[in-house]
């Protein structure tokens, strides 16, 4: 016990001038990998948010009928699966950005969410195309070479069959998905679903895509609470070690859950009358808009087509 004369101990921050009266900043450890974490499934959540809200948007594709648009974007596949020009496949996106900037679809978004991870995944793998080591062709850029003769293949060059291929290959497979993606933010996915099974896909199928839409917004918020609640009760830096048996019990907890979730929404769905068919909210309405679009696409398909054969005389 203190003595009467002694005084208590005042901490060294409250001592110093009046002008400084904030304590001393507290280095914050975080857990990044849970933030992290946590961001990403936020960036989620917001993307589809905001694909569904574009696909309520009043724009030209968004009035259309699905089964429509699906058709359209079936023939234009095909169509560009045949297409052997670059400047074919530049005016077919040229048309794609058009229709895009019709429907009141953010450009910005769309071009990011296509041209950012096509050149990332297709360009990694058709990046070896560009080399004379894969494909042999007219040397177009000397990147190394060998003097000594030591080496079984003396020289390394970019050549102009391989970038074209490359290019080919990369704008093709952006096209492509630039369609499909154009399909999905413009057609909400109950009536998506919906016409894919009035096309005559199998009914196992879309209740495979129609689950798997719902299970991943029900584990995502799952997963969401648990990196949530172990963010609220981490103090401190935690090791990898820990973050390791961290991700294993939340990959154990995640699959148990899924198990016994499978089962009694299913067993919900069907006490709500679930048959396996999709529902969407409205009927289809097939009017003479749809036949123009229709008809319009046709031509523009067969013209595109048509030009490529012409290009390659």
């Amino acid at each position: 016990m203190n003595s009467p004369t002694s005084s208590p101990k005042i901490p060294l921050w409250l001592e110093r001038p009046q002008g400084d009266q904030h304590p001393p900043q507290v280095k914050k450890r975080s857990n990044l990998f849970v933030e992290k974490s946590l961001s990403e499934f936020n960036v989620f959540m917001q993307d589809v948010l905001r694909a569904e809200k574009l696909a309520n948007v009043t724009g030209f594709l968004q009035a259309l009928d699905a089964r429509g648009k699906l058709l359209i974007v079936v023939l234009s596949l095909l169509a560009i699966g045949f297409v052997r020009h670059i400047s074919t496949l530049v005016v077919t996106i040229m048309i794609i950005i058009l229709l895009a900037k019709l429907s009141f679809i953010p450009l910005k978004l769309y071009l990011k969410k296509v041209w950012f991870y096509v050149p990332l995944f297709t360009g990694v793998i058709a990046f070896p195309t560009l080399f004379n080591w894969v494909l042999p062709g007219d040397k177009l850029l000397t990147i190394w070479q060998d003097y000594t003769g030591y080496v079984y293949i003396s020289e390394l060059y970019i050549t102009k069959q391989g970038l074209s291929v490359f290019t080919m290959l990369l704008l093709r497979t952006g096209c492509s998905v630039s369609i499909v993606m154009l399909l999905l933010l413009s057609t909400r996915w109950t009536s998506l679903l919906k016409a894919i099974r009035i096309v005559g896909v199998s009914q196992i199928f879309v209740m495979v895509l129609e689950m798997t839409y719902r299970y991943i917004f029900l584990l995502l918020q799952v997963v969401t609470d648990m990196f949530q609640a172990k963010k609220c009760r981490t103090v401190g830096k935690v090791s990898y070690r820990e973050q390791r048996c961290f991700i294993g019990a939340a990959i154990a907890t995640l699959l148990s859950k899924s198990l016994t979730l499978s089962q009694e929404v299913h067993m919900a769905m069907v006490a709500r009358g679930y048959s396996g068919e999709p529902k969407a909210l409205g009927d289809f309405k097939w009017g003479s808009e749809e036949w123009r679009f229709i008809g319009a696409s046709i031509l523009v398909i067969i013209g595109i087509s048509g030009g490529d054969i012409y290009l390659g005389r």
